[in-house]
């Protein structure tokens, strides 16, 4: 039977007489990982954009006011705002209250997002280094060639305060506008005529 939501629609219950299990393969898993990659890089953008900027500038400034609509019913208020540490663990404990498929499912997630991050071609990251590495690879093929990091260190304490400072205002956020997760899928299974 349907039953109304606080923020408009409808939850259904799904009721079967035989569960079946679904068989997933490596496709899936590279599907799964290649639409992490995707959300990861376009999240990043989403952030850094001008417009998004702004939005985030006055989410922090107003987050100790109340919100307008803290219904259950959004998965985050903003698309593209990075979680903290804290976050993590509070959205993890939601997924695990709902299983061990969405729980792992979100450990993987944060691996390749974290991941990713990291292998952004920018100092201090390891990206940065690998860029390094590279290119001293082949300005060597004549002679050894040593890049000269010291120039980059302006660009490294650039990357650092951003970091920082998303990391800072994250951490606030998710204290003071935790991250609403929405409400789990009613399900119940009917085996041999009772309902479990």
């Amino acid at each position: 039977t349907p039953k109304p939501r606080q923020c408009g629609g409808f939850r259904v219950g799904i009721e079967s007489v035989k569960a079946r299990p679904v068989r997933r393969g490596p496709s899936l898993a590279f599907r799964e990982v290649g639409d992490d990659v995707s959300q990861t890089y376009a999240g990043l953008a989403g952030f850094f954009a001008p417009s998004h900027l702004r939005r985030y500038r006055h989410t922090l400034s107003n987050a100790g006011s109340p919100q307008p609509s803290p219904g259950p019913c959004n998965l985050v208020e903003d698309p593209y705002r990075f979680i903290s540490p804290k976050g993590a663990v509070d959205i993890g404990a939601a997924s695990f209250k709902q299983g061990a498929r969405p729980f792992l499912r979100l450990l993987a997630g944060l691996n390749v997002s974290i991941g990713l991050l990291n292998m952004l071609p920018l100092l201090p990251l390891d990206g940065g280094h690998a860029v390094i590495a590279i290119y001293e690879r082949v300005r060597s093929r004549r002679r050894p060639y040593r890049a000269n990091i010291m120039k980059l260190v302006p660009l490294t304490w650039a990357v650092l305060a951003v970091l920082l400072t998303v990391g800072v205002s994250s951490l606030y956020l998710d204290i003071r506008q935790p991250i609403q997760l929405d409400e789990p899928p009613v399900v119940t299974t009917v085996s041999k005529g009772v309902r479990k």
